[in-house]
């Protein structure tokens, strides 16, 4: 539900704000540069799963009835932050793979002396 909350909160900004999301990290993160489609998904998803927080004493008592409302909403909850996920991965395996190419060419120049 967290992540949810977050990432409609972030939308909130971007559409409020008059800079233009542009790019392939914001094409990534919003569908296709679909803001508001990605903001109903973590809207939709979010609500559901605190309705189901309700009913269900915090999620600890999900019968076979409840799964219907749950399974749904965790689903659509994940897909409006699988996009910023994907993006924040790829941007922690470029600084990863960065820091490896100037380790071992620290480590090479290291070896001449």
């Amino acid at each position: 539900m967290g992540s949810g909350v977050t990432i409609s909160a972030v939308l909130i900004g971007l559409l409020r704000s008059e800079s233009v999301c542009e790019g392939l990290a914001c094409s990534t993160a919003t569908f296709g540069g679909r803001p508001v489609l990605t903001l109903v998904f973590a809207v939709l998803g979010t609500a559901g799963l605190l309705v189901s927080a309700l009913f269900t004493r915090g999620l600890t008592r999900v019968g076979a009835r409840q799964l219907w409302q749950v399974v749904p909403a965790g689903v659509v909850t994940a897909a409006s932050v699988i996009g910023a996920v994907v993006v924040l991965v790829v941007a922690v395996l470029i600084v990863l793979a960065a820091s490896f190419a100037a380790f071992v060419v620290f480590a090479l120049i290291g070896d001449r002396k």
